[in-house]
């Protein structure tokens, strides 16, 4: 195995540091590509190892957004539609929270504008 991964390498390594142009040519990437794949990159493998993006996956691990995040249908950073914004500033928006079991705050502000018809 150590000689397959060997030559991989080089062949990897001849594509990363060819200089002249249109040398690295479709063929050549190609060619490196289906090697790695004829040499055991076994799909399941690389399942149980990276998080797909395609379709439904967990981790047990936590998992860090440093740029922060949208879910669901969140229309702009900050402002929210269907969805939950967060953003790197520890700032987040949602529509509606409930909580089941119990919830500590440190500070709530509680902002809240009524208007009645009248003279």
């Amino acid at each position: 195995m150590a000689d397959i991964k060997d030559t991989l390498k080089k062949l990897a390594e001849q594509i990363r540091d060819e200089r002249n142009a249109g040398a690295n040519t479709a063929l050549r990437v190609g060619s490196l590509l289906l090697a790695m794949i004829d040499a055991g990159a076994d799909v399941d493998k690389l399942r149980k190892i990276f998080i797909c993006k395609d379709q439904d996956d967990f981790t047990g691990f936590m998992l860090k957004l440093l740029g922060g995040m949208e879910v669901g249908e969140a229309v702009d950073s900050m402002v929210a539609g269907k969805g939950i914004v967060a953003d790197r500033n520890g700032r987040m928006q949602l529509s509606r929270l409930e909580v089941r079991d119990s919830a500590v705050f440190k500070e709530i502000i509680y902002n809240r504008l009524n208007a009645q018809e009248g003279d």
